[in-house]
């Protein structure tokens, strides 16, 4: 199985996410499909999630603490989530700008 993983962004890049892209750099030739995305619009309504295919996803939870900080995450394994987070990433791909 080939893990897929969008990365949504902005430029400039910070300092943090070009660190962060020596990883994915890591991870592609390891076999994981990433695309960078920068969306034509406002991405306050997302959040982090890594879908793995059509019965997995894992969802990030950052809390009500600090920007940044993850408190934890779950999984989930319902059609109508997966499908729902399937939509986002068809979503993005059809108005962002791939990096």
């Amino acid at each position: 199985m080939r893990t897929n993983l969008i990365r949504v962004g902005s430029y400039p890049l910070t300092d943090y996410l070009r660190y962060e892209m020596i990883n994915y750099e890591i991870r592609s030739r390891l076999g994981e499909n990433i695309e960078f995305i920068v969306p034509s619009f406002p991405v306050e309504s997302y959040f982090d999630f890594l879908l793995f295919d059509s019965r997995t996803a894992l969802i990030h939870d950052y809390g009500e603490g600090p920007v940044g900080h993850q408190t934890g995450g779950w999984v989930s394994h319902s059609p109508e989530v997966l499908e729902a987070l399937a939509d986002i990433i068809t979503e993005l791909r059809a108005h962002g700008k791939r990096g």
